[in-house]
């Protein structure tokens, strides 16, 4: 359960990143 717990947030970090990527540019 930890484990899908850590990937799911990883999953919400990368997709904030990529909406900043695209706001950047």
């Amino acid at each position: 359960l930890g484990e899908i717990v850590a990937l799911f947030s990883v999953d919400e970090c990368l997709n904030f990143f990529r909406a900043a990527g695209y706001e950047a540019e």
